[in-house]
C-alpha cells in the first residue's frame, strides 16, 4: 500500500530500492514541471557526457585521415603557400566529416537512451534519480514503441527549451506532454514500498 492506502503494482522492477509504481487503477500522482525539469536536467548531463565520447572518438578517427605536413624543400614561397592551402582544405574536410558523424552519433544515443530505458525501466537515470516513472494512463508498464513515440515528440516538447512541453504539461489534467498524450503515458511519482 501507498501512503494514500492504494495498492501499489508491483509487475514490473523500478531499479529504485525502496520504491514501486502506483497500482493500476488507484490514484496515480501526476508529475508536473519542475520534477520532471529537474529529471532532463540530469539526463542531459548523462547524455552529454556518453555523447561527448563518441564525438571524440569520431573527430579523431576524422582527423587521423590527414596527411601530415611536410616542410618545405625549397625556398619558394608558393610553394610553401600551395601547401599550406592543401593542408587547410583536408583539415576543413575532416572536420565537416567528423562533425556529421559526431552528430548521427548524438542522434543515435539520444534515441537510443530514452527509448531503451524508458521501455525497459520506465525509467531514465534522471528520473530513477528523483524517483518517478513512465506508465500507462492505467498505471500498467509502456512498452518500447511507446517510449519511441515519446522520445521522437520530444522534438516537438523541447522546442524553445521544452516551453512547448511546460505549456502542454500545465494545460493538462494528467500533466501529459504531447509525447504523453499521444503515447497514452503520464509520468508518476513513485511509492514508498512498506
Amino acid at each position: 500500500m501507498d501512503q494514500t492506502g492504494g495498492q501499489t503494482y508491483r509487475g514490473a522492477s523500478t531499479g529504485a530500492a525502496g520504491y514501486d509504481t502506483p497500482a493500476q487503477g488507484s490514484r496515480l500522482r501526476y508529475q508536473g514541471v519542475g520534477i520532471r525539469f529537474a529529471a532532463t536536467l540530469i539526463d542531459s548531463l548523462v547524455l552529454g557526457f556518453i555523447s561527448w565520447i563518441f564525438i571524440a572518438l569520431a573527430i579523431g578517427s576524422a582527423f587521423s585521415t590527414i596527411a601530415p605536413i611536410q616542410p618545405a624543400t625549397s625556398g619558394d614561397i608558393n610553394a610553401t603557400i600551395a601547401q599550406f592551402n592543401s593542408t587547410v582544405t583536408q583539415v576543413s574536410g575532416a572536420l565537416s566529416a567528423g562533425i556529421a558523424i559526431a552528430v548521427f552519433i548524438a542522434l543515435i544515443v539520444w534515441f537510443l537512451y530514452y527509448t531503451l530505458l524508458e521501455g525497459r525501466y520506465g525509467q531514465t537515470l534522471g528520473k530513477w534519480f528523483v524517483k518517478i516513472k513512465v506508465v500507462k494512463e492505467n498505471g500498467a508498464p509502456i512498452s518500447y514503441s511507446d517510449a519511441a513515440i515519446r522520445t521522437i515528440l520530444r522534438i516537438i516538447d523541447g522546442i524553445f527549451d521544452y516551453l512547448v512541453g511546460a505549456i502542454l504539461i500545465w494545460t493538462s489534467d494528467k500533466k501529459q506532454r504531447l509525447g504523453d498524450r499521444l503515447a497514452h503515458t503520464v509520468v508518476v511519482q513513485l511509492c514508498d514500498v512498506e
